[in-house]
């Protein structure tokens, strides 16, 4: 998720429109919905291929 917020957010800086009183790099358009639907995609997808694995039996582990 941290990754993702560092990614996709454009700063205040970045935009021109520094509101007075907050830093330069605070968020201007700070859109939590877009950034959550981007980690569960990538979430989804690679607990996919997770599963896939473990469920085709293809890696073992032997004791």
């Amino acid at each position: 998720m941290f990754i993702t917020l560092q990614i996709t957010t454009c700063t205040q800086g970045d935009e021109g429109d520094v509101v007075p009183g907050t830093h330069a790099g605070a968020p201007a358009k700070f859109k939590l919905k877009r950034s959550m639907i981007i980690v569960s995609l990538i979430t989804v997808s690679l607990c996919a291929v997770i599963c896939g694995v473990i469920i085709s039996g293809t890696n073992t582990i032997e004791f």
